[in-house]
């Protein structure tokens, strides 16, 4: 039987030392580009000895949703800001060859210094489904809660619900501490905790909003993310309305 523990609960966010490039390919077959990121461990980096640093989680997140859509340097200069994109399952990494591939150690946690190649289509395609699963909770928890849910495959859990977690006990509050190593980790890690603090997520109704998805806390609905966005929404309906008033005023 599962037993619940009150105790306080942390996240931590690791940047593993990762140098992505970024290659776009034409398709043969169409007109369609297709861009790649390979990244590689930064050079000089030793077997079980610890890396990494620390960032920002909820600035990345809201760097991540505001991002223009399609926008693949973009979204290389952030990848390089984070690291890595997907990390490896826990204890994946003793799978892979000692002589090519070695254990890195990182928010103390061990990941493979093989770092897997990633699309810039897949990343797109994981937010596009975050920014039409997270206004809607019980969508949100289908698709990437866990595979507890009856509509949820069991391999999913593997890949979204699934954190290292260790507590710490020589502080003046122990508590447990959740580490993520990687973009999308990460990302998901920020959404759960926001939804177990009992917020929402609502999409701002300013159409060319560069981020659109933000957090509400408490019952109350907004219409926009921002004091700013509304108000450029209001001057632009003022705008229109004083234009229409003139063209009528014309035409009498």
């Amino acid at each position: 039987m599962a037993q619940g523990l009150n105790i306080p609960t942390r996240l931590r966010f690791w940047r593993v030392p990762v140098e992505w490039t970024m290659l776009s390919v034409g398709s043969a077959l169409s007109s369609a580009v297709v861009t790649h990121f390979t990244g590689m461990i930064t050079p000089n980096v030793q077997p079980m000895v610890e890396v990494g640093r620390e960032i920002d989680g909820d600035q990345v997140w809201a760097e991540f949703f505001r991002l223009p859509e399609g926008n693949d340097t973009a979204l290389f200069k952030l990848l390089n800001k984070v690291g890595l994109w997907e990390s490896d399952p826990p204890g994946a990494f003793v799978h892979y060859r000692a002589d090519e591939y070695i254990p890195i150690a990182v928010g103390g946690r061990f990941i493979s210094s093989y770092i897997k190649p990633a699309t810039s289509a897949e990343i797109w395609d994981f937010r596009k489904k975050l920014k039409t699963t997270l206004p809607d909770r019980k969508r949100f928890i289908e698709k990437f809660a866990g595979a507890r849910h009856p509509k949820t495959p069991p391999a999913q859990d593997l890949l979204y619900n699934q954190f290292f977690v260790r507590f710490e006990l020589d502080s003046k509050t122990p508590s447990a501490v959740l580490s993520t190593v990687s973009l999308r980790e990460m990302i998901l890690a920020l959404n759960y905790r926001d939804f177990a603090r009992g917020a929402h997520y609502q999409i701002c109704q300013r159409k060319d909003c560069p981020q659109s998805l933000f957090t509400v806390t408490g019952r109350r609905k907004r219409k926009f993310c921002s004091w700013y966005c509304g108000h450029l929404v209001s001057v632009r309906m003022k705008r229109r309305r004083k234009k229409r008033l003139g063209k009528k005023r014309r035409a009498a």
